[in-house]
């Protein structure tokens, strides 16, 4: 089981990769001011705004310093110009149990079963 000490970290380390946001409207990137990022144990929000350009919304998009894709948020919403849009980001970072675990002894078997 994971520690709350390293899930916090690992929300913190995601944290710090945020470094720009942008929206794609209407076929075109605008870019998204970031208002506020905050991390709390295994949640980080991160809050953005657009307050220019009009035309439907499909993806807004958070990248870090080198422009790789950090999160996505695929969406369909209508911007009307003279109103901001306000998109805000809930990532909960938790462990997951597999209920069908691989069986490492399983595996030894059919390697020893295949023939060369």
């Amino acid at each position: 089981m994971l520690s709350e000490n390293l899930i916090s970290e690992v929300v913190k380390f995601i944290e710090l990769q945020i470094d720009s946001a942008e929206m794609i409207i209407s076929g075109k990137v605008v870019p998204m001011e970031i208002l506020r990022t905050e991390s709390k144990g295994n949640m980080l929000k991160v809050f953005t705004n657009a307050s220019s350009g009009k035309g439907e919304v499909t993806d807004i998009v958070l990248k870090d310093a080198k422009g790789k894709v950090v999160i996505t948020k695929p969406d369909s919403v209508l911007k009307a110009t003279g109103y901001s849009l306000v998109a805000s980001f809930y990532i909960r970072i938790r462990e997951v149990e597999i209920d069908d675990p691989i069986n490492i002894f399983e595996l030894g078997k059919e390697r020893k079963d295949e023939s060369i």
